[in-house]
Order: C-alpha cells, then structure tokens, then sequence
C-alpha cells in the first residue's frame, strides 16, 4: 500500500514546517501516513475477488474475536454459579 498512498504517491499528504526550527532549513515536510490506506488498496487498486476476500478475512477475524470472548464470559459466569 506504500507505493499507491505512500510519500511518494500522488494521494500523499504532507504537514508543512515540521522541522523548520530543529534543522533552520526556510521549509521542511512531514508525511502524514493514511489510516485508511490498506482499505483503499483493497477496494481501488486490488482485483474485486481479492479485496472481497480480504475484507471477509477481517470480518471473520473479528467476529472470532468477539466469539472468544463472549465464550469467556460465559465459562466465567458459569463457574461462579
């Protein structure tokens, strides 16, 4: 994802006189990293199977996630009865 919404990209954003007291350069450039660049990836530049696919993957996982620990509880909950 760095190569399509890295610094060197068009999609790039950058915060402007970050540095300019540290190095007394006239001006200095921060890149500020897009969060939401993966999730972009897989629905602008990937193929749709792919990004589909990797979108169910982290649905899945998360769902697993939560399953384990409503799982948790319960055994919890039942072992204090």
């Amino acid at each position: 994802s760095r190569v399509y919404y890295g610094p060197d990209s068009i999609h790039a954003e950058f915060e402007v006189d970050t540095c300019l007291s540290q190095l007394a350069l006239p001006t200095c450039g921060l890149w500020l990293p897009d969060k939401n660049a993966f999730i972009k990836l897989l629905t602008h530049q990937a193929p749709d199977f792919l990004g589909g696919w990797c979108l169910v993957g982290i649905v899945a996982a998360s769902m697993s996630t939560a399953d384990g620990a409503i799982l948790a509880m319960g055994t919890v909950f039942a072992h204090n009865i």
